[in-house]
């Protein structure tokens, strides 16, 4: 929609003017001026019209002068002219000065005035998108030099410059917030076909929050990670201080939790410095939320407990393996029970979740056909144990279904039963006959089908099972060799070795340190 000032101190024009523009859908008249004063007022508004129709010679102030001011306060409105004077030289000033096109009274029609109309809301048009784009691509500058300052990346000298001497950056008075998103396994999920969108939808409406209460600017750091940064200009006391940063930190954090259901840890700080020494106060508020407890009464110093230790990783791996879900229950608790009595930290509550979750992805690495669930259900709050624990009791217990179920399936129910048992007892002295006995079957017949439907031998099947399950606990664990050999059910190591290195090529040994996980 054109916002239209009239300025004519001609009756007759200015009636012809509205007559000519009261049928026009895409243009409102806002006001008429038969003097140059009363233009000037009408064009020092807080929103000055978007097209001034300008007569050249009025009173007090002239088109000229008029235009003058324009150019020099930078106003954004559009002037098109009106002249008396069928002489080109006449209006060529107004031209220079920034006029977008004249009409010689004499020539204006309605039709004349719409062609210049719809050539001025084009332009307009293409100004706003110009401006927009102008906008964003500053907005992203910014952005990223912050990004830069705090992660400690090169900037180009000259652009460090030319940031520190914009008002974004000046002073020495800064307020700074990191927030970590504590449930943000949730917010991916929800964003599994783009992770960068859910980045953009935080980033976008933490700035709408922030610019809310003062112009500032939100950048992504880590993986839920996010850092605010925010001008203060002028000097404020101590007392000003703790007010503005209680409500940004209130703000922001509420703000997510109401509209996104997205839980936050936020550390704050007020720089009393340049910002090019942004990186420091950025790594102390860094390790100040990494640490934070879940207890507010937490002394500083606190002595950090182990979330999970190497053998309570293995004992889950290899309950997993051996399909027994009883006790995949029970290492869980003995995780998560420490944790709702100690006092733990964010850092250690992401490092347990990143485990646990590990453990399921390596597995998936090593027995493609183990695909575990998509993570559907709701992930919880990771500062808090007991919803923590209540999830990977389900999200395991899944895996164990879907792992059960992935391994046995398009099998007749005898054969499912057969492939359990040597699942949950392949570390033992397990044998055609006791497999049999275990069905209710007859060793002959549970031969003849075990055959007919997986193509190879019972002892075959067993020993492929079981120089797989030897190889995942080389590539994934430090146990010694020996010690895998018995535990996969190898009653005679020399046999084991045989069996490996003609299985894979190469000796458990060499295996290791190829395929071996340093993260182990």
């Amino acid at each position: 929609m054109l916002t239209i000032l009239l300025a004519d101190d001609d009756i007759l024009t200015l009636n012809q003017l509205n007559m000519f523009l009261k049928d026009r859908k895409d243009a409102s008249v806002i006001g008429q001026a038969t003097d140059g004063e009363s233009a000037l007022s009408w064009l020092n508004s807080e929103i000055p019209p978007s097209v001034l129709i300008l007569d050249m010679e009025m009173p007090k102030k002239n088109g000229l002068e008029i235009l003058k001011f324009i150019k020099e306060q930078k106003i954004t409105t559009v002037v098109l002219v009106l002249s008396n004077y069928d002489n080109f030289e006449y209006v060529k000033p107004a031209l220079h000065l920034g006029a977008w096109d004249y009409i010689l009274k004499h020539e204006l029609t309605a039709h004349v005035l719409y062609e210049k109309l719809t050539e001025i809301s084009a332009h307009l048009e293409e100004r706003q998108i110009l401006l927009k784009h102008n906008e964003l691509a500053l907005s992203i500058s910014k952005q990223q030099f912050i990004s830069n300052l705090a992660l400690n990346r090169l900037i180009p000298p000259e652009s460090l410059s030319y940031m520190l001497s914009t008002d974004d950056f000046h002073g020495k008075q800064h307020l700074l917030l990191l927030l970590q998103i504590t449930n943000y396994i949730t917010i991916y999920q929800n964003f599994q076909n783009n992770k960068y969108q859910m980045i953009d939808t935080v980033q976008n409406f933490l700035s709408t929050l922030v610019n809310s209460l003062r112009k500032g600017i939100v950048t992504h750091i880590a993986t839920g990670e996010f850092l605010i940064y925010v001008n203060l200009y002028s000097e404020h006391s101590s007392a000003k201080l703790y007010e503005i940063r209680s409500l940004y930190t209130y703000t922001v954090t509420n703000g997510l939790k109401r509209y996104f259901n997205i839980h936050t840890l936020c550390e704050s700080t007020i720089l009393y410095d340049t910002v090019d020494r942004l990186r420091s106060h950025c790594l102390k508020l860094h390790h100040e939320l990494n640490y934070k407890c879940i207890s507010s009464e937490a002394q500083t110093g606190t002595q950090a407990i182990h979330v999970i230790s190497i053998y309570q990783e293995k004992d889950l791996m290899d309950a997993l393996l051996h399909f027994h879900g009883n006790e995949v229950q029970k290492i869980i608790h003995q995780i998560f029970q420490p944790l709702k009595q100690e006092t733990v930290n964010l850092y250690q509550m992401r490092y347990l979740v990143n485990r646990l979750f590990d453990i399921i992805h390596r597995l998936h690495q090593s027995f493609p056909e183990y695909e575990p669930p998509h993570l559907t259900q709701k992930f919880p709050d990771i500062m808090v144990p007991e919803a923590l624990e209540q999830y990977f009791l389900r999200y395991y217990g899944e895996c164990m279904e879907r792992f059960s179920t992935s391994s046995t399936k398009n099998y007749p129910a005898l054969i499912c039963d057969a492939l359990l048992y040597i699942q949950q007892n392949y570390s033992q002295d397990i044998s055609l006959l006791s497999t049999a006995e275990h069905c209710g079957i007859s060793e002959v017949y549970l031969s003849r089908i075990f055959k007919q439907h997986l193509g190879i031998p019972f002892s075959k099947y067993l020993s492929n099972y079981r120089i797989q399950l030897a190889a995942y606990y080389l590539s994934h664990t430090s146990d010694p060799i020996k010690e895998i050999s018995s535990k996969c059910g190898f009653q005679n190591y020399n046999y084991f070795l045989t069996v490996f290195k003609n299985t894979n090529g190469m000796p458990p040994a060499q295996y290791r340190s190829q395929f071996g996980k340093s993260n182990i």
